[in-house]
Protein backbone atom coordinates (compact mmCIF):
# COMPACT_ATOMS: atom_id res chain seq x y z
CA UNK A 1 0.00 0.00 0.00
CA UNK A 2 1.52 3.52 -1.00
CA UNK A 3 0.98 5.76 1.94
CA UNK A 4 0.97 9.50 1.29
CA UNK A 5 0.74 12.52 3.42
CA UNK A 6 -0.27 15.71 1.59
CA UNK A 7 -2.09 16.80 5.06
CA UNK A 8 2.09 17.60 5.74
CA UNK A 9 2.69 19.57 3.14
CA UNK A 10 2.06 23.09 3.14
CA UNK A 11 2.37 26.28 0.81
CA UNK A 12 2.70 28.55 3.64
CA UNK A 13 5.28 30.58 4.95
CA UNK A 14 7.80 30.04 8.11
CA UNK A 15 9.81 32.52 9.63
CA UNK A 16 13.60 32.04 9.20
CA UNK A 17 16.40 33.25 10.70
CA UNK A 18 18.59 34.72 8.85
CA UNK A 19 21.69 37.11 9.96
CA UNK A 20 22.37 40.18 11.97
CA UNK A 21 18.49 40.55 13.53
CA UNK A 22 17.07 39.63 10.51
CA UNK A 23 14.24 37.10 9.57
CA UNK A 24 12.86 36.23 6.30
CA UNK A 25 8.95 34.25 6.01
CA UNK A 26 9.55 31.82 3.26
CA UNK A 27 7.43 29.24 1.61
CA UNK A 28 8.35 26.57 -0.94
CA UNK A 29 8.31 26.64 -4.38
CA UNK A 30 5.29 24.53 -5.83
CA UNK A 31 7.48 22.05 -8.75
CA UNK A 32 4.45 22.74 -11.03
CA UNK A 33 5.37 26.91 -11.21
CA UNK A 34 8.77 26.24 -12.62
CA UNK A 35 10.81 24.49 -15.37
CA UNK A 36 13.60 23.50 -13.64
CA UNK A 37 15.98 20.01 -14.38
CA UNK A 38 17.14 18.81 -10.45
CA UNK A 39 20.17 16.78 -10.85
CA UNK A 40 20.15 13.74 -7.86
CA UNK A 41 23.82 12.89 -8.03
CA UNK A 42 25.12 16.55 -7.16
CA UNK A 43 22.07 17.15 -5.34
CA UNK A 44 21.21 20.61 -7.56
CA UNK A 45 18.94 22.85 -9.55
CA UNK A 46 19.61 24.13 -12.93
CA UNK A 47 17.74 27.26 -13.18
CA UNK A 48 18.00 30.15 -15.55
CA UNK A 49 17.87 33.63 -14.39
CA UNK A 50 14.45 34.46 -14.75
CA UNK A 51 13.25 31.25 -13.44
CA UNK A 52 16.07 32.32 -10.35
CA UNK A 53 14.01 35.59 -10.42
CA UNK A 54 10.71 33.77 -10.17
CA UNK A 55 11.77 31.76 -7.64
CA UNK A 56 13.23 34.13 -5.44
CA UNK A 57 10.09 36.14 -5.15
CA UNK A 58 7.79 33.49 -4.78
CA UNK A 59 9.41 32.15 -1.60
CA UNK A 60 10.17 35.30 -0.08
CA UNK A 61 7.12 36.44 1.35
CA UNK A 62 8.10 38.87 3.72
CA UNK A 63 10.77 39.86 6.26
CA UNK A 64 11.81 41.81 9.62
CA UNK A 65 15.18 43.28 10.54
CA UNK A 66 15.33 44.65 6.67
CA UNK A 67 16.30 48.11 6.97
CA UNK A 68 16.74 50.69 3.39
CA UNK A 69 19.40 53.43 3.22
CA UNK A 70 17.47 55.80 5.60
CA UNK A 71 17.40 53.49 8.35
CA UNK A 72 13.77 52.55 8.03
CA UNK A 73 11.91 49.08 7.36
CA UNK A 74 12.31 48.04 3.90
CA UNK A 75 8.55 46.90 2.57
CA UNK A 76 8.87 43.77 0.82
CA UNK A 77 6.71 44.39 -2.47
CA UNK A 78 7.85 42.26 -5.31
CA UNK A 79 9.34 45.24 -6.92
CA UNK A 80 11.92 45.42 -4.01
CA UNK A 81 12.69 42.10 -4.23
CA UNK A 82 13.19 42.61 -7.87
CA UNK A 83 15.54 44.95 -7.62
CA UNK A 84 17.18 43.33 -4.09
CA UNK A 85 17.79 39.90 -7.31
CA UNK A 86 19.14 42.26 -10.01
CA UNK A 87 21.21 44.25 -8.29
CA UNK A 88 21.97 41.88 -5.50
CA UNK A 89 26.40 42.44 -6.03
CA UNK A 90 25.72 45.99 -5.18
CA UNK A 91 22.69 46.09 -2.79
CA UNK A 92 23.39 42.74 -0.69
CA UNK A 93 26.94 42.00 0.70
CA UNK A 94 27.87 38.63 -1.42
CA UNK A 95 25.02 37.88 -3.04
CA UNK A 96 23.85 36.61 0.38
CA UNK A 97 20.45 37.13 0.66
CA UNK A 98 19.49 35.73 -2.54
CA UNK A 99 21.66 32.89 -2.28
CA UNK A 100 20.11 32.31 0.95
CA UNK A 101 16.71 32.37 -0.42
CA UNK A 102 17.54 30.07 -3.21
CA UNK A 103 19.35 27.68 -1.41
CA UNK A 104 17.02 27.15 1.23
CA UNK A 105 14.35 25.91 -1.54
CA UNK A 106 17.01 23.96 -2.74
CA UNK A 107 17.71 22.14 0.02
CA UNK A 108 13.98 21.46 0.59
CA UNK A 109 13.76 20.06 -2.85
CA UNK A 110 17.13 17.98 -2.20
CA UNK A 111 15.85 16.43 0.55
CA UNK A 112 12.66 15.37 -0.37
CA UNK A 113 14.74 13.55 -3.62
CA UNK A 114 17.60 11.84 -1.41
CA UNK A 115 14.48 10.76 0.38
CA UNK A 116 12.80 8.84 -2.44
CA UNK A 117 16.53 7.89 -3.79
CA UNK A 118 16.81 5.98 0.22
CA UNK A 119 12.93 4.54 0.21
CA UNK A 120 14.45 2.82 -3.53
CA UNK A 121 17.49 1.70 -2.13
CA UNK A 122 15.87 0.49 1.04
CA UNK A 123 13.24 -1.81 -0.91
CA UNK A 124 15.79 -2.78 -3.17
CA UNK A 125 16.87 -6.17 -1.01
CA UNK A 126 17.21 -9.78 -1.38
CA UNK A 127 15.17 -11.67 0.46
CA UNK A 128 17.73 -12.47 2.87
CA UNK A 129 18.06 -8.67 3.57
CA UNK A 130 21.10 -8.33 1.79
CA UNK A 131 21.38 -4.99 -0.89
CA UNK A 132 21.03 -5.70 -4.23
CA UNK A 133 22.21 -3.28 -6.98
CA UNK A 134 19.32 -2.17 -9.13
CA UNK A 135 20.92 -3.53 -12.23
CA UNK A 136 21.18 -7.02 -10.84
CA UNK A 137 18.56 -10.22 -10.18
CA UNK A 138 17.97 -10.98 -6.24
CA UNK A 139 19.41 -13.94 -4.82
CA UNK A 140 16.78 -16.57 -4.33
CA UNK A 141 15.41 -16.95 -1.09
CA UNK A 142 16.52 -19.55 1.22
CA UNK A 143 14.94 -23.10 0.95
CA UNK A 144 12.53 -23.91 4.16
Amino acid sequence: MLKIDVAAQSYESDPVEYKDGAAFNLRPFPASKGSFDFNVTDNTLRLSGAEQCKLFKHCLTGWSGVIGHDGTPLECSDKVKQTIFDFRFKVDSFNDMVVFVLNWNQQGVAKEAAAKENLLKNSLSSPDGSAIDPGESAPAAPAK
